[in-house]
């Protein structure tokens, strides 16, 4: 993977190993996080909402059968642990509107677990 700005033009490099040509990828996943060439992480926001969403879902079709402190340990082990993994390193990286994406799924969560409305 070659990293560039986003004003410089891309660089084209072959590498080759004896006969083998080693090619060039787009996006890496490293330790579970998901890292493009553009280091925008769009691909780990994609894939980290999408699976909040689907945990979002099972909760809110379990909430009637559980109890308040069942669906708080649900949402931790289902969502905030997708939300809170490397936040660090890519949460600074990705636009307001993915941010502001997350930040309403997270409240919905919230909403189900403690059992209030909007």
């Amino acid at each position: 993977m070659i990293f560039t700005p986003k004003n410089k033009e891309k660089v084209k490099l072959d590498i080759n190993i004896g006969i083998d040509c080693i090619k060039e990828s787009e996006e890496i996943r490293f330790l579970g996080v998901t890292i493009d060439n553009k280091l925008n992480f769009t691909p780990h926001f994609d894939k980290v909402y999408d699976k909040v969403k689907k945990d979002l879902n099972g909760l809110i079709m379990v909430k009637n059968q559980l109890s308040q402190k069942a669906k708080l340990n649900v949402y931790h082990s289902l969502i905030h642990s997708h939300l809170d993994y490397c936040a660090m390193i890519w949460i600074s990286s990705i636009r307001k509107k993915q941010l502001n994406m997350l930040k309403v799924i997270q409240k919905k969560a919230l909403r189900v677990v403690f059992g209030t409305r909007y």
